[in-house]
């Protein structure tokens, strides 16, 4: 079954700048800038995450004053740094985070 195929909520092109915090896979706190591909009320599409993350990691997004947290469920590494996409699922998926609507 294909990525696509499981998943249980359209996704909508979405490119917003945000910052991801959280502990990589070596222990390193890490803070930085990247940017949705595309969102939906469940998780996001990140791009340009140069931190080393694992699958089932948790990182905290923070969108202007919101924040919430998501589970790392996916990585697709790039040939460089900013092309590595990384696909997170919502801890909070109750919260507003984003500002257009994803239903």
């Amino acid at each position: 079954m294909s990525q696509l195929e499981r998943r249980y909520q359209q996704r909508r092109k979405g490119i917003l700048p945000v910052r991801i915090s959280g502990t990589d896979r070596e222990g390193k706190a890490f803070s930085e800038h990247v940017c949705t591909i595309d969102i939906s009320d469940r998780g996001t599409r990140l791009a340009g995450v140069r931190a080393c993350l694992a699958v089932g990691d948790t990182v905290n997004v923070r969108f202007r004053n919101r924040q919430a947290c998501f589970r790392v469920k996916w990585i697709m590494s790039g040939s460089t740094p900013t092309n590595t996409h990384v696909g997170v699922e919502a801890l909070e998926p109750e919260k507003e985070l984003w500002p257009i609507e994803t239903n």
